[in-house]
C-alpha cells in the first residue's frame, strides 16, 4: 500500500527526493490529469513536503482470500479494486477453488458517498477478460475509524439489481478514516511529538510491540521502519519484532511462515535500503520467464492433457530438466550477488541467527532461509509487478505457471524440506538434495558481520514536520486499538519475563504518559 501525508503551503516547495524511499499510502489531495504520472511515482516525503495535514479521507482496505467462484481453476484470475476512478489491481498468490490474495490497497477518498467496488476478473487468451462478478459499498457505509472484517459477497455484473446473483465470496478488512479523524491525530502528534517519540522509542519498544500484536497492516509496517529508519534505529525495531515473533511460534516447522508483523516489516526494511536489489540481482531471470516463446515448464501430469500420451512422459521428463536449470539460475544470481545486500541487514540476519539458536536451534537455516527467500526473493518472483521487475499488470497464464514452479522449489530448498504432498513435483527431491548444502553455505555467509564493521550508511533522517506526519499515524492507531493494547501490554514477553521490576514500571510509565496524551491530560511540549 501506498503513504503519503501531505500539507497545504501557500509558496511552492521543491521536492526533496531521498534515495531508496518507497512510495507508501496516499494521503494527499487527488492530482490534477497533469500531475497524475509524477504523483504516482512520487514518495511519501515528497508528498508531505507539499501540505500541512491531511486534505482528504483515508480508506484502507485488505483482501485476504476469495473462495466459491465456479471455473476459477481454469483461469488466471486477478482482482481490482476500485475507488472515486483510481484503480489498484492484484494477482493472487496462491491459486485453485480458493485464491489467497493477501493484497492491501489504500484510496483517498474525497466524498464520503463514493463507492468501493472490488472486481474479480480472468484473463483470457485473444478474448475479452471474463467478469466473474464484484463487491461493492458506499464508503459512508463503512463508518469512521471501525475496522471492519469478515466475508462479504460477490455478485454477478448484470445490469439489471434483480438478475444479479451471489457468484463466490471475498474475505476483506475495511477502514475509513475521515479527514477530521487524521487531522486530529496530526494536531496531538505535533503537540506532543518529542514525548511520544520518546515513549514509542523507549527500551524494549514494548508499547510498538504491543501496537503491531493488536494490528497488523503493510501500512502500520511501512509506517514504523520509515520513522525507525529516520532515527537510525531500524535493527533495533526489527530485532524486537522478530524476538516476539519467535516467542509466540509453537514449532520449528512454523517459524516466520506467516506474514506477520516481524516478516512484514523485515521486507519492507530490504526494500528501503536496497531498493533495486531484487531487479539487479533476479530481475533479468524474471523477465526471461515471462517473455519466454517454449513451451512451458509444466511437470504436473493432469496440466499436460493437450499433450499426446504418448509423448507426455519425456515431455515431463524434459521439462524437469528445464526447470531445475532455471532454479540454478536463480539460485546462482542470489549467490553470487550476497555483497549487495547492504551491512545492515546482514547485521539483522546475525542478530536473528543468535534469537533462533536461542528458540529452535536446529532450525537456524530454515529461520534465515524464510527470511530472506519466503518473504523477501520469493514474492518477488511471484508477483513481478508488485516489485518493480516488469511493467505488466496481468502475467500471461503460462509464465504465472512457470514462475510458480520456480518459487516452489526455492521455497522447498530454503525450509531444508522434501516434497511429498504433491506428488508431481517428488521427482525434483534428488535436485533439492545436491543444492542443500550450497545454501546453506549462503545462509550462513549472510549472517557473517564482523562486530566492529562500520555502520551502514543509510540512517535516512526525516525533518520535523515529516517526522510528526509518521508519529500522528501511529497516534491514529494506538487510538483505534487502545482496549486491546493494554491486554497486549501485560501479555507481551518483556513485561512477562522480564527479570528487572526496574524496566517493567518504566515500560508502564511510558504507556501512562501516551494515554494521558490520547486523553488530553498532557500539556503540550
Amino acid at each position: 500500500a501506498e503513504q503519503s501525508t501531505p500539507r497545504p503551503s501557500s509558496s511552492p516547495v521543491s521536492p526533496r527526493s531521498r534515495p531508496g524511499s518507497r512510495p507508501g499510502s496516499k494521503l494527499g489531495s487527488r492530482p490534477s490529469s497533469a500531475a497524475k504520472v509524477a504523483l504516482k511515482c512520487a514518495t511519501l516525503d515528497v508528498l508531505m513536503s507539499k501540505m500541512y495535514g491531511f486534505q482528504e479521507a483515508m480508506l484502507i482496505v485488505q483482501v485476504q482470500t476469495v473462495r466459491g467462484i465456479d471455473g476459477i481453476e481454469s483461469a488466471a484470475p486477478y482482482l481490482v479494486a476500485e475507488c472515486e476512478e483510481v484503480i489498484k489491481g492484484t494477482t493472487p498468490l496462491t491459486r485453485g477453488q480458493d485464491l489467497q490474495f493477501n493484497a492491501e490497497f489504500t484510496f483517498n477518498v474525497a466524498k464520503a458517498a463514493s463507492k468501493l467496488v472490488v472486481y474479480l476478473k480472468g484473463k483470457r487468451k485473444l478474448k475479452k477478460d471474463k467478469e466473474y462478478g464484484a463487491f461493492k459499498i458506499t464508503i459512508n457505509q463503512i463508518g469512521d475509524g471501525a475496522l471492519h472484517k469478515g466475508w462479504y459477497p460477490i455478485e454477478t455484473l448484470d445490469d439489471d439489481p434483480a438478475a444479479r446473483v451471489k457468484a463466490g465470496e471475498v474475505y476483506m478488512k475495511m477502514q475509513f478514516l475521515t479527514v477530521t479523524t487524521l487531522n486530529r491525530d496530526f494536531e496531538i502528534a505535533k503537540d506532543h511529538h518529542l514525548q511520544l517519540k520518546k515513549a514509542l522509542m523507549a527500551r524494549d519498544l514494548v508499547i510498538v510491540c504491543s501496537l503491531c500484536a493488536a494490528y497488523s497492516s503493510e501500512e502500520l509496517s511501512k509506517t514504523l521502519i520509515r520513522l525507525f529508519n529516520s532515527e537510525g534505529q531500524a535493527i533495533r525495531l526489527l530485532v524486537q519484532l522478530t524476538f516476539r515473533d519467535l516467542k509466540q511460534t509453537l514449532s520449528k516447522e512454523t517459524v516466520f511462515r506467516t506474514d506477520s508483523m516481524a516478516t512484514k516489516t523485515a521486507r519492507n526494511y530490504f526494500a528501503i535500503v536496497a531498493p533495486d536489489y531484487l531487479d539487479t540481482v533476479i530481475g533479468s531471470l524474471v523477465r526471461e520467464v515471462i517473455e519466454c516463446k517454449q513451451e512451458s515448464l509444466e511437470i504436473d501430469e493432469r496440466k499436460l492433457s493437450h499433450v499426446d500420451e504418448g509423448k507426455r512422459q519425456a515431455v515431463i521428463a524434459a521439462n524437469i530438466k528445464r526447470l531445475e536449470t532455471y532454479v540454478e539460475k536463480f539460485l546462482q544470481a542470489v549467490f553470487d550477488n550476497i555483497d549487495l545486500l547492504p551491512l545492515n541487514v546482514r547485521k539483522f540476519f546475525k542478530f536473528l541467527k543468535t534469537m533462533v539458536l536461542q528458540c529452535f536451534p536446529e532450525s537456524v537455516h530454515q529461520a534465515t532461509g524464510a527470511l530472506i527467500f519466503l518473504r523477501y526473493v520469493c514474492p518477488g518472483v511471484m508477483a513481478p509487478r508488485k516489485f518493480g521487475l516488469t511493467e505488466i499488470e496481468v502475467l500471461p497464464d503460462q509464465a504465472q505457471r512457470d514462475l510458480i514452479l520456480i518459487v516452489k522449489v526455492m521455497q522447498q530448498l530454503a525450509s531444508g524440506t522434501e516434497f511429498k504432498k504433491e506428488a508431481f513435483m517428488t521427482p525434483l527431491n534428488p535436485f533439492l538434495t545436491r543444492h542443500r548444502p550450497r545454501i546453506t553455505a549462503y545462509l550462513d555467509r549472510l549472517a557473517e558481520v564482523p562486530d566492529d564493521g562500520p555502520d551502514d550508511a543509510y540512517r535516512d533522517p526525516l525533518d520535523e514536520e515529516d517526522s510528526i506526519r509518521y508519529v500522528s499515524l501511529l497516534v491514529g492507531h494506538i487510538q483505534r486499538n487502545l482496549a486491546t493494547i493494554d491486554k497486549k501490554i501485560e501479555q507481551d514477553p518483556r513485561m512477562t519475563q522480564a527479570t528487572d521490576e526496574t524496566k517493567v514500571a518504566q515500560s508502564r510509565e511510558h504507556w501512562a504518559t501516551v494515554k494521558q496524551i490520547l486523553e488530553g491530560g498532557v500539556k503540550p511540549s
